[in-house]
């Protein structure tokens, strides 16, 4: 891991976290307040929360396995190939959970 990509939220920017990150060398990145295009964790996010539910609905799985289901999406994504990435393996990469 070379960069921390957060929102700002203030326990990322606190004196200790920025201790911990400069130990380690690795770059801190905020998005800016009402820019949410700039955090593309949100649209990961948003990607998994819809596979999740469209999964659960497929299956008519009851709600106590959503967590299953997260994992599970959150695996055969972690083994696809991205446009993001070029087409190569996200696994790779980076890991979605």
């Amino acid at each position: 891991m070379d960069k921390l990509i957060s929102d700002g939220a203030k326990s990322e920017l606190s004196d200790h976290a920025q201790d911990i990150l400069c130990a380690l060398c690795i770059d801190g990145w905020h998005t800016e307040a009402h820019y949410q295009h700039q955090n593309f964790a949100e649209h990961c996010r948003c990607h998994i929360k819809k596979n999740v539910e469209w999964l659960m609905n497929l299956r008519n799985c009851p709600p106590e396995v959503w967590l299953l289901a997260l994992q599970y999406v959150c695996g055969v994504m972690n083994h696809c190939q991205t446009t993001n990435l070029g087409w190569s393996w996200s696994s790779s990469k980076r890991g979605v959970m």
